[in-house]
C-alpha cells in the first residue's frame, strides 16, 4: 500500500508538472500554426498558455496588464521577424505582425498591432451603433446604471434615442470645445485658474514656497478643471471630489475595460461611488426638471451653479431620454472627469 501510495503521489506530481509543460508546448505549436497559415479570413491565434480554463489569467493577475502587455507584444514580435517570412501575414493587414488573443479565464482580449489594422477595424466599426466600443467602460469602470447600459450596447435602442446620444457625445463636444466657442471657454478656464491662484495668496515681488510641485499642481489644475465644467457650486456640495477623483484615477490606471469586473479593484469602486454620489447631489441641486440649462446665445458661457455651457447642454440631452436618471447622469459626469 506505501508502495501504491508513493507512486500514486509520484505519479501526480510528475502529471502537475508536465501536464501544464505539454499544454503550453502544444499551444505554441498551434500559435505559430495558425499565424503561418495561408487561410483567409482565419481567426487570430491564441497565445501559449499553461492552464486550459484559466488561460493567461494569472500572468495579468500577477504581473499586472501594463507590464503583461508589454512583455507579450515584445516576445511575439521578435519570434515573428525570426520566423521566414512567407507574406501570408498581409492577410490579417498591413505589415508582418498578425493580431492575437490573450484570453483573460473567459474574457477573450483581441490584440492588434499594426496601423493598417486598426484602420481596417476603425472602418468597419463607423456603420455600428452608437455605444458599440465604450459601453463596458460605463459599465465597469463608472457603475452606470443596467438600463443605461444597454443604450450604449446598443441594446433596444430607437433611431430617437441613438440621435440624443450622439448629439450628447459627438456634436455637443464639437460645438463647444472647437472654434471660437473654445477660445471663450478657455478664457474662463484661465480666469478660474488666475482666481484660484489667488486665493492660494501668491504675492507679486516675493517668493511662496511649495513642497510638492507636482502634487500643488495637480491639486489646483483638477480643481480648476471641475469648477470650469460644474460651477463654483459644486465643491459645496462636495468639498472632497479632488481627493476621491485621484484616488478612483489611480485605482484603475493601466486597467481596460474589456478585462473581467472581477479585475476592478474595489479601491476603484468605493471612490467611483462616493464621486457619483456627489455628482448626483450636485445634479439634483443645480440639475433638476425640464428647464434647467441655460444654453441660449445670450446666455453666459459659464454659470457658477450649473457649470459650464457643454456639461448643460450635454446633461440637458441626456435628461431627455426617459432611461437616464440622476445615477446614469452622473456616471456620464463622471466620464466626463475622467476624459
Amino acid at each position: 500500500m506505501k508502495f501504491f501510495s508513493r507512486q500514486t503521489v509520484a505519479l501526480t506530481s510528475f502529471g502537475l508538472v508536465l501536464g501544464p509543460l505539454l499544454v503550453f508546448y502544444i499551444t505554441t505549436l498551434l500559435f505559430w500554426r495558425r499565424t503561418r497559415s495561408k487561410v483567409r479570413s482565419k481567426t487570430p491565434p491564441t497565445i501559449p498558455y499553461f492552464v486550459p480554463g484559466i488561460y493567461h489569467a494569472f500572468g495579468l493577475a500577477t504581473t499586472g496588464p501594463e507590464k503583461y502587455f508589454a512583455q507579450v507584444l515584445y516576445v511575439t514580435i521578435a519570434f515573428t521577424y525570426l520566423l521566414p517570412l512567407t507574406g501570408n501575414r498581409k492577410d490579417y493587414g498591413v505589415g508582418e505582425c498578425a493580431p492575437f488573443f490573450i484570453n483573460a479565464g473567459p474574457q477573450s482580449l483581441l490584440i492588434v498591432r499594426e496601423p493598417g489594422q486598426i484602420e481596417t477595424i476603425l472602418e468597419q466599426t463607423k456603420a455600428a451603433q452608437f455605444g458599440g466600443i465604450n459601453f463596458e467602460f460605463f459599465d465597469k469602470f463608472l457603475g452606470s446604471p443596467q438600463g443605461a447600459v444597454n443604450l450604449y450596447a446598443g441594446r433596444g435602442l430607437s433611431d430617437a434615442d441613438r440621435l440624443v446620444l450622439e448629439d450628447a457625445h459627438i456634436n455637443a463636444p464639437r460645438k463647444h470645445l472647437t472654434g471660437t466657442r473654445l477660445v471663450a471657454n478657455i478664457e474662463q478656464y484661465i480666469s478660474i485658474l488666475s482666481e484660484n491662484l489667488h486665493n492660494k495668496m501668491f504675492q507679486t515681488g516675493t517668493w511662496t514656497q511649495i513642497e510638492d510641485s507636482w502634487f500643488f499642481l495637480q491639486q489646483i489644475v483638477s480643481r480648476c478643471t471641475l469648477q470650469f465644467m460644474f460651477g463654483s457650486d459644486f465643491f459645496k456640495q462636495y468639498p472632497h471630489a479632488v481627493r476621491d477623483y485621484w484616488e478612483f484615477h489611480d485605482a484603475i490606471e493601466g486597467l481596460i475595460p474589456t478585462l473581467p469586473r472581477y479585475w476592478v479593484p474595489s479601491a476603484a469602486s468605493q471612490s467611483r461611488d462616493r464621486l457619483l454620489q456627489g455628482i448626483e447631489k450636485w445634479l439634483k441641486a443645480n440639475h433638476s426638471g425640464s428647464e434647467f440649462a441655460r444654453t441660449g446665445e445670450e446666455d453666459p458661457i459659464w454659470d457658477e451653479l450649473k457649470g459650464s455651457k457643454f456639461i448643460q447642454e450635454r446633461d440637458d440631452l441626456l435628461a431627455r431620454l426617459e432611461i437616464m436618471d440622476f445615477k446614469a447622469r452622473a456616471a456620464e459626469m463622471l466620464g466626463v472627469m475622467h476624459e
